[in-house]
């Protein structure tokens, strides 16, 4: 309501040239978008906690989901002239929970894109081991100091680096993620070096 609201103001406001005012209402439009997102994370975190939509299976292609989340934030991934790097095997077929994987495929890319500095390289591989599927998603962002990084997959985290586009950030993300790896019987380990970037593996067994 409060975004529809500036949106009719802001476009009644544009031909008067008042410059100030469209300022202001910007200001509380991104605002409006952030509260939104907190609100929005934070309801998934909850229904993630009462064990809500989470254990239903089925088989479904890894390997054309993964390329449909990628497709889904070309923008944001062309907006900071992001080079995308992906090394993807092709039709991996799994047993398991579409909805969760999305929700772990959308945090992680969408993390790197946030902490990436315009004009860094962001690689996704994707590939069959002995034992179990790997993802891979690496960054060339700032990096999470060492001293920080035990607080990576708590909630409302509120870590020294911020996004580099002024993008929004709740600090539930990455708690997400863990808790989404963790219901699908699935590892998640990450490394990370300040100034050079951070990587994250998810490992999924199978038979």
């Amino acid at each position: 309501m409060i975004m529809l609201s500036v949106g009719i103001i802001k476009k009644k406001t544009e031909p008067t040239g008042n410059e100030k005012l469209i300022e202001k209402l910007d200001i509380i439009d991104s605002q409006a978008k952030r509260m939104l997102t907190i609100i929005s994370e934070y309801l998934n975190y909850i229904a993630i906690e009462e064990n809500a939509q989470i254990d239903s299976k089925s088989e479904f292609n890894l390997t054309d989901y993964l390329n449909y989340i990628i497709n889904q934030n070309e923008l944001a991934i062309s907006s900071k002239s992001i080079q995308l790097v992906k090394k993807i095997d092709n039709n991996i077929i799994i047993n398991s929970n579409k909805n969760i994987w999305g929700i772990i495929l959308e945090n992680l890319l969408s993390n790197a894109i946030k902490y990436s500095d315009f004009g860094k390289e962001i690689s996704v591989e994707l590939y069959r081991g002995q034992s179990s599927i790997l993802l891979r998603i690496s960054d060339e962002g700032m990096g999470i100091p060492k001293e920080e990084q035990h607080l990576i997959f708590q909630k409302f985290n509120r870590l020294s680096n911020k996004p580099t586009g002024g993008e929004t950030s709740t600090g539930l993300g990455l708690a997400i993620v863990k808790q989404m790896v963790d219901k699908i019987g699935a590892k998640i380990s990450f490394e990370s070096s300040p100034l050079i970037g951070t990587k994250f593996l998810i490992e999924f067994p199978i038979a």
